[in-house]
């Protein structure tokens, strides 16, 4: 090996990879810690960088080197979940220890943290287009198939709820738009909706295919009732206008905050029975909390995405059907916002 290295030193700065240190030992029945001194002392005496592949943790030879990096998975529900954790980088401040990545098409990628209010300020400025896998795509169309009630329930478990869910509905209605489907969107006010949803459709379609409901209720008895005849209304009214398809989107959190839980389960259940038709969907987004019986909103979905984040990431992946886990990156380009869905494997 001395020879080979200096060799190679005679034609450039060597680079000196150990892959991997323990079958090494395991091979030439050296001891751990024997092997580990030996093996640093050589490289110090080449004078050579090294990279130094172990499988198992040891201390000894962590403590010789200037850096240790670790890498490891785990699963999730299922679903493998890459991390890296920088242990050690000598003369080095390691200000974000954690890192997830990928290893798809044989490729280290890593996910960087996304800061969603910078996204969202985009997001009302330019149009959002999605790359790679349309999971989200694929989700609507087998919801709005299913022989079963036709509910794309969307879990939110962040505490940047509220951006995430602007971010999807804009994604949403460009994609359902696209689709030809009319549809409703609650809660939320006219402006907000001018404000948010502008960018991301033409005006046109934009005005005459979607409506805004927000609750506005006077009597207290009047509440649970008065508005689901109010979405009754407005669904048959878009059926007979436009001839299509129909979505609903549903902030179900929100709602049940305005109207109380039991009104917004209701609103999903009979909503749905009484107006979906096949191609229809509804498309329920919450945030997830102790609060909500998402048990329940579970079991009436015939489709489910959930989103979480992890250190300043966001991931999401299909529990029904069973997908693997994405990892969201946003890219703004000059005229548009790329969302990218890149499997973790």
């Amino acid at each position: 090996m001395r020879l080979v290295v200096e060799e190679v030193k005679s034609r450039g700065q060597p680079f000196l990879v150990v892959d991997n240190f323990n079958s090494i030992c395991k091979f030439l029945d050296i001891p751990i810690e024997k092997a580990a001194k030996e093996l640093i002392d050589f490289i110090q005496e080449l004078n050579v960088k090294a990279v130094i592949v172990s499988e198992q943790t040891n201390e000894i030879l962590e403590s010789m080197v200037d850096g240790v990096i670790e890498m490891m998975y785990t699963f999730l529900e299922g679903r493998i979940f890459r991390k890296m954790l920088l242990k050690k980088l000598l003369g080095v401040e390691i200000k974000n220890p954690i890192y997830h990545f990928t290893l798809i098409n044989s490729n280290f990628t890593y996910f960087p943290v996304v800061d969603l209010g910078d996204i969202l300020k985009s997001v009302l400025k330019k149009p959002i287009y999605p790359k790679g896998k349309p999971l989200l795509g694929e989700m609507i169309d087998r919801s709005s198939i299913s022989p079963e009630i036709p509910i794309l329930l969307i879990e939110l478990e962040t505490s940047s709820a509220r951006e995430i869910s602007y971010i999807l509905q804009a994604l949403i209605v460009a994609i359902l738009l696209g689709k030809g489907y009319s549809g409703i969107i609650t809660p939320m006010r006219s402006e907000d909706a001018a404000k948010f949803l502008t960018p991301h459709t033409d005006m046109a379609k934009f005005l005459n295919n979607v409506r805004f409901l927000y609750p506005r209720i006077k009597r207290e008895d009047e509440k649970p009732q008065s508005f689901i005849n109010t979405i009754q209304e407005n669904i048959n009214e878009l059926k007979k206008e436009n001839k299509s398809p129909i979505f609903l989107i549903l902030r179900y959190d929100l709602l049940g905050k305005i109207l109380g839980d039991e009104t917004a389960r209701r609103i999903v259940k009979e909503i749905t029975l009484s107006n979906m038709v096949k191609n229809d969907v509804c498309i329920v987004i919450t945030s997830k909390s102790d609060k909500i019986d998402i048990e329940e909103l579970e079991r009436s979905s015939s489709t489910i995405i959930k989103v979480f984040e992890e250190h300043g990431r966001i991931f999401c992946y299909g529990e029904k059907p069973y997908t693997q886990i994405y990892g969201i990156l946003f890219q703004e380009k000059e005229n548009h916002i790329e969302i990218n869905l890149t499997p973790m494997v």
